[in-house]
């Protein structure tokens, strides 16, 4: 399986080039997919094909689900012809047997280039029948990919989608399960509050005002939750929000026990289905306040060795 992606830069190629070549052990400061990167050093002598190559190799911690601690290894390297190829040495999902991806700069116009990257898969077994999902995926990525680099070289900052990637690291499991429960209040609120009439008919006939009111509520919870998902989540905010969770849940318990009877099946169903959710959502809550909040990757150790023959220079202690 070949697929291939491009993307017209409006930035002298030698720029664009000079991110990609000798800047390839450095991904993971644009590279939204990239969680962290580091060059890999071989103790052998390099062959012809990688002579001005910047490394042997890089170790990249990555965003992809499925995917462990790749290590991609230089098989050639061209300054002249802005060209280079590596390939996955480790780190794939067992059912891809071989990845190999190039990478190449040219010219188009003073101040405008063409970027483009060629995948190659081979996949193995069963794992061929996952052939049109891993294509999409991998036309993303390169999408993704050479947007990312687009804007790094351009604007000489991260991108705006490598910068919410940063902070959704930053903040942990604890952050994410926020940004979860606040995307959760949101549908329901909005549910609620658009859909008042019907639900009147469902929870025992009160007022339109009331299950209006409550979405109305919902949402500004919601909102409170987005806030708070944008940073690390401190311990005892967790636990408020989990107190906040047990609350809906008891009250929503409550609700069943006193005015239940009058409920439609859908209306019983619903309320139920939405405390077990909450309730999910406050366990989480609380579970992470008590392992307090993870500091970010960058201040992590990266081991020295990755395999055999192999040194990896530690630059854990620079921030992506």
């Amino acid at each position: 399986m070949r697929i291939t992606r491009t993307r017209q830069i409006d930035a002298p190629a030698h720029e664009v080039w000079r991110v990609v070549g000798p800047g390839f052990a450095d991904v993971g400061t644009w590279a939204s997919e990239v969680l962290h990167s580091v060059p890999v050093r071989s103790a052998a002598p390099r062959g012809a094909a990688l002579r001005g190559a910047p490394c042997d190799g890089r170790a990249c911690s990555v965003a992809t689900p499925g995917f462990d601690a790749v290590r991609e290894d230089l098989l050639d390297y061209d300054d002249e012809r802005m060209s280079l190829t590596y390939r996955a040495g480790s780190g794939m999902p067992r059912v891809v047997r071989e990845a190999r991806n190039t990478w190449s700069v040219a010219p188009l116009a003073p101040g405008r280039c063409v970027a483009s990257m060629t995948a190659e898969v081979e996949l193995a077994g069963a794992g061929r029948l996952a052939g049109p999902v891993l294509v999409y995926l991998t036309h993303r990525l390169g999408r993704r990919t050479l947007a990312d680099l687009d804007h790094h070289v351009t604007t000489g900052r991260p991108s705006p989608r490598r910068r919410r990637s940063e902070r959704r690291r930053e903040t942990g499991p604890l952050g994410r399960v926020v940004r979860a429960n606040a995307a959760f209040s949101w549908v329901t609120g909005l549910a609620l509050v658009a859909g008042a009439p019907v639900w009147v008919a469902h929870l025992g006939a009160p007022p339109a005002w009331v299950p209006a009111a409550v979405g109305t509520g919902l949402l500004v919870f919601a909102a409170v939750l987005v806030l708070l998902g944008r940073t690390r989540v401190a311990p005892h905010s967790a636990r408020v929000l989990a107190a906040l969770d047990v609350g809906w849940v008891v009250g929503s318990g409550a609700l069943l026990a006193a005015a239940g009877r009058s409920f439609s099946t859908g209306g019983w169903l619903a309320v139920a289905a939405t405390s077990s959710v909450v309730a999910t959502f406050g366990a989480l809550q609380w579970w992470h306040s008590r392992a307090g909040v993870p500091r970010p990757p960058a201040a992590r150790r990266t081991p020295r060795r990755v395999a055999a023959g192999a040194v990896v220079t530690d630059r854990s202690a620079t921030p992506n």
